[in-house]
């Protein structure tokens, strides 16, 4: 529903907040939409690298959302559960 709704698509980006082992996130990986997964716990970051989910290993903080932007990688979707 939301793909559909924000029109996301190979040019978008995704990024879910504390991603764990990637369930939510592996259905844009399915789509090919660019994703990142934001997991600072090392087996839950594992289980969803090993999906094929690219993984950031770290707690996402205000410092990490500035360097996010400052390298040019602004979401078109943020989820946090």
């Amino acid at each position: 529903m939301i793909r559909e709704r924000l029109n996301l698509g190979r040019d978008s980006w995704v990024i879910e907040v504390a991603a764990n082992d990637g369930y939510l996130l592996r259905n844009f990986i399915a789509v090919k939409i660019p994703c990142l997964g934001i997991e600072p716990t090392a087996g839950t970051a594992a289980a969803a690298e090993a999906l094929g989910i690219p993984i950031l290993r770290k707690f996402f903080s205000r410092a990490l959302a500035e360097r996010l932007v400052a390298e040019g990688r602004q979401a078109d979707l943020i989820i946090g559960n």
